[in-house]
């Protein structure tokens, strides 16, 4: 991969250490539901490269390497590192998940936790289908992250309606 491509639409390639007390650990790389245009490009367990495929389980000691746009940094960090406090997301931050993204699988993705009035069901329930039940025009809410329709019906943009920590 030639990294000065990455350069020009504001990505790089990060590399993490997966440690035993975060939420990577023991969790498969689809579980994990990153943003479209994130790439899982490589992962090195001791001296074994494993192929980043959506059942592969990332374990404590390997080595992830991401490709992603720089902003999405701060995110990414909450999954690798443990005891971070939740980043702040950004108004203008607009991001594209597939469909069957679970509410949950987004909190966890952006290191919040689930809102207490929501309950077990519906934290297990896609956004797809969340979106499907809502009467709402415009979306859904969960706490400030605005849930819409995206640019087909594989996809959901989520997007920060405020500055929240």
């Amino acid at each position: 991969m030639e990294l000065n491509a990455l350069r020009q639409v504001d990505g790089e390639i990060l590399d993490y250490t997966v440690k035993a007390r975060t939420h990577a650990a023991g969790q498969r790389l689809r579980e994990l539901a990153p943003p479209d245009g994130v790439v899982v490009s490589l992962i090195v367990r001791g001296r074994e490269v494993v192929m980043s495929r959506g059942t592969t389980v990332l374990m404590p000691g390997d080595h992830v390497f991401v490709a992603m746009r720089i902003n999405l940094e701060p995110l990414f960090n909450q999954l690798f590192e443990p005891d971070l406090e939740p980043p702040e997301l950004l108004v203008d931050l607009s991001l594209s998940f597939h469909a069957a993204t679970t509410v949950e699988q987004l909190l966890g993705f952006c290191g919040l936790p689930l809102p207490k009035k929501l309950v077990a069901p519906a934290a297990a329930e896609s956004l797809g289908s969340l979106l499907a039940q809502s009467t709402a025009r415009g979306g859904v809410s969960i706490g400030a992250l605005r849930i819409q329709a995206g640019a087909d019906s594989e996809h959901i943009t989520v997007s920060c309606m405020s500055q929240m920590a």
